[in-house]
């Protein structure tokens, strides 16, 4: 049965490139979790650290004390409070 929605709501615009940004104090499972949901824009993340932006895609996994920044093959473990996230980086530039 149809019902009509009620007046006040709410409209959220396609996200910009500025709502993929990560931020390196957030809890490496949250920027994981945040990486997977949001994959299926095709919009690469951005993570600043130590002078650059790194621009990263798919997360595979996360790890609470994993070492910073140590790459294996075409992935990066990108660093975050306490941990960080293997994820494919697409290229690093500064800021």
């Amino acid at each position: 049965m149809r019902r009509p929605q009620p007046s006040g709501g709410s409209y959220y615009p396609t996200p910009s490139r500025a709502d993929f940004t990560l931020e390196s104090s957030w809890h490496p499972r949250r920027a994981f979790n945040f990486m997977r949901a949001t994959a299926e824009w095709g919009i690469p993340f951005s993570l600043e650290a130590e002078g650059k932006v790194y621009r990263l895609s798919d997360a595979v996994n996360w790890r609470e004390k994993a070492r910073p920044k140590h790459q294996e093959g075409g992935k990066i473990w990108a660093s975050f409070r306490g941990g960080g996230v293997l994820a494919e980086k697409w290229y690093e530039e500064a800021p």
